[in-house]
């Protein structure tokens, strides 16, 4: 009787034993995927948000001439979380806002009409922390652009941009960069840096080989 018992106790040890291992086991596997599912992500997350420098800028060529009409700027949508308009009541300047739709690495991206203004895609988005870049053109060929006389604006000078989904943030100028074209490889990264890590709004003016680059950054 106490043989049969003594069995009994060994069969039911080695059964809890093989269910512990298999437990452990199992465990420590779906930890390990999970820690290699993790550190996957969290990579490409890191590689899709690490712009490149800004070193120059794209040609300028082949632009649109055509003010913007008033059913053109009430018919204007982009994504939600993206730039739609921005206001500068000061200079009277009310522009719509496209996403680039061509990005050379490195090049600031330019709109594709001088009234209208361009975000950098490899920028930060409204509401978040870090640096919105804005191009727009000061001067095509014979024509004045939208940002003509970005270069007179002042430090505490307001700037209003609305999102996608018609939310409004107000900016306040804090910093005024003017530089030669030529030059301009030296300023271009500062407009991706955020200002004291505030929400920062960087506005490029851009125009022919001739003429000044200029760098308004703002915070929120």
């Amino acid at each position: 009787m106490a043989l049969k018992i003594n069995r009994t106790i060994t069969r039911i040890t080695r059964i809890v034993g093989w269910g512990l291992l298999i437990i452990i086991v199992a465990c420590t596997l779906k930890v390990f995927i999970w820690e290699q599912n993790y550190y996957k992500n969290e990579t490409k997350s890191a590689r899709a948000t690490a712009p490149a420098v800004l070193s120059g800028i794209q040609p300028i060529g082949g632009l649109g001439t055509d003010k913007t009409s008033d059913e053109a700027y009430n018919k204007h949508t982009v994504e939600k979380d993206q730039p739609k308009y921005i206001e500068i009541e000061r200079l009277g300047v009310k522009a719509i806002v496209n996403p680039s739709k061509t990005e050379v690495a490195g090049k600031l991206p330019l709109p594709s009409n001088i009234y209208q203004l361009s975000w950098y895609g490899g920028s930060a988005k409204p509401g978040n922390v870090g640096a919105i870049v804005i191009s727009g053109i000061s001067q095509y060929v014979d024509q004045s652009g939208i940002f003509k006389n970005l270069d007179s604006l002042e430090k505490g000078d307001k700037i209003k941009l609305t999102r996608g989904d018609n939310e409004v943030f107000e900016y306040t100028i804090e910093s005024i960069s003017i530089t030669s074209y030529k030059d301009s490889s030296k300023t271009l990264p500062l407009a991706q840096q955020s200002i004291d890590s505030k929400e920062t709004l960087s506005l490029v003016s851009v125009g022919n080989s001739d003429t000044s680059v200029v760098i308004i950054k703002a915070t929120r």
